[in-house]
C-alpha cells in the first residue's frame, strides 16, 4: 500500500473562505466576460528614458486604479497614447 498516494474524492470537499478573505457584495458594474475588471489610470508620476544600444524608449509610471485599489507600472508611452489618447491628452495639458 506504499505504492499508492493518499486521495481523497471530490464529493468531500467544502467550501471555505480564509478570514483574511473578503465577500464582494455586489457584482461590479465594469465586470468583463473572464471576470477581470479594467483597471482605469490615474495620474503619470514619472517619464524616463530605457536607452539600448541604437534607440530610446521613453517610459511612463503611471498609477492605477482597479476596484479600489492602486499600482503603479512602467509602461511604453507609445503604446498608453494608443490606447488612452483622450486620458493622456489631459496629463500633457496638466
Amino acid at each position: 500500500m506504499k505504492a499508492f498516494h493518499k486521495v481523497f474524492h471530490v464529493s468531500i470537499l467544502r467550501k471555505c473562505l480564509h478570514p483574511t478573505e473578503k465577500l464582494v457584495a455586489r457584482t461590479p458594474e465594469d465586470l468583463q466576460p473572464y471576470l477581470t475588471v479594467p483597471a482605469v489610470p490615474v495620474k503619470i508620476l514619472e517619464r524616463r528614458e530605457k536607452v539600448l544600444r541604437n534607440k530610446r524608449i521613453p517610459l511612463l509610471r503611471i498609477l492605477w486604479v482597479c476596484n479600489g485599489s492602486t499600482e503603479e507600472t512602467w509602461e511604453q508611452e507609445a503604446k498608453k497614447k494608443l490606447k488612452f489618447k483622450n486620458w493622456f491628452d489631459k496629463q500633457v495639458e496638466e
